[in-house]
This record gives structure tokens, sequence and C-alpha cells, in this order.
């Protein structure tokens, strides 16, 4: 199965949400952020779907270290 992406408009959105007086926010670690990609919760190759609600805002760190 072909990997599925998130649309330009869900990464604009986890953005938004993630960001807290124009600071960027970690869901992961909660701390601000210069550098981020957007993650899903339940895994791709695990069926997760590509949404909004399985989206979440990761920080390099915590995508580096798992934590």
């Amino acid at each position: 199965m072909a990997r599925r992406n998130f649309t330009k408009a869900i990464m604009v959105a986890r953005i938004k949400l993630a960001t807290k007086d124009g600071v960027v926010y970690c869901d992961g670690c909660g701390l601000p952020c210069k550098r981020w990609e957007i993650d899903h919760v339940r895994a791709d190759a695990l069926l997760g779907e590509p949404t909004l609600e399985n989206s979440r805002l990761l920080c390099i760190p915590v995508i580096v270290t798992g934590k």
C-alpha cells in the first residue's frame, strides 16, 4: 500500500493547534520547538488515517530519541 501523507490543510491546522502566543510547541514533550514534523499517532503502516485527529506535531529531538 502506498504511503498516505497529510494534506497541506491538515498540516496547517495541526501547526495552528500547536501554536500559542506565536510559539510552536511539541505535542510530545510540550517544549517550544523550531524544527518539527507532523507525525501519525497511529502509524500509516498500521492503517492510521491521515486525519487531523490522527496527527501530532513532534520536535526533532522527540523524533530522534522516541521520548
